[in-house]
């Protein structure tokens, strides 16, 4: 991951909530919170079949969108979850210095 990946992912981490603590982006499998890019800016179409509530989910109609801006980043830039599980891996990831 590039490192100015790395300086946007941690700034958008420093600035929303997220009642999650970004699983999105922390799961090995990317499967928590299932969006895809629909090519409206800012938007995703919400794949979740869950009925927790998200700050960030947006009902419309039939349709469920998402507007996390950690979710947006990552699936708009192509960029795959960590790989790391353990939370010490995780955060040294985030502390090296950049």
């Amino acid at each position: 991951m590039s490192t100015n990946h790395k300086k946007n992912i941690h700034k958008i981490m420093e600035e929303i909530p997220c009642e999650h603590n970004f699983a999105c982006y922390y799961s090995p499998n990317g499967d928590i919170c299932k969006a895809q890019d629909i090519g409206i800016d800012g938007f995703l179409n919400c794949q979740d079949d869950h009925t927790d509530f998200c700050l960030h989910r947006l009902d419309f109609g039939y349709s469920k969108f998402c507007s996390c801006p950690m979710n947006n980043y990552i699936i708009k830039n192509g960029i795959k979850q960590m790989k790391c599980k353990s939370f010490f891996c995780r955060l040294m990831e985030f502390t090296e210095k950049i």
